[in-house]
């Protein structure tokens, strides 16, 4: 995996639902979704995003129907 960035990709649980891991900086927070590592991530069910934009995250995720939701967000110390 990179130093600053890295991805793991979705997998599937049977159901039509993939699963995946983004390892990279916070680029920008709104009320609805976050943007880490260029990829759109959409809060839902009450989540926010407390990090400041530059925050190395690990965002655990599951993409139904194309839309990638969030379903924990980590800060992670960034690699040396």
């Amino acid at each position: 995996m990179g130093a600053a960035r890295g991805s793991q990709p979705a997998r599937g649980d049977g159901e039509g639902v993939a699963h995946g891991v983004i390892y990279a900086p916070l680029l920008e927070v709104h009320p609805d979704r976050i943007v880490v590592g260029g990829r759109t991530i959409f809060l839902l069910d009450g989540k926010t995003c407390t990090y400041k934009p530059g925050t190395s995250l690990e965002v655990l995720y599951a993409e139904k129907n194309g839309r990638a939701e969030a379903e924990a967000i980590t800060p992670v110390k960034p690699a040396r």
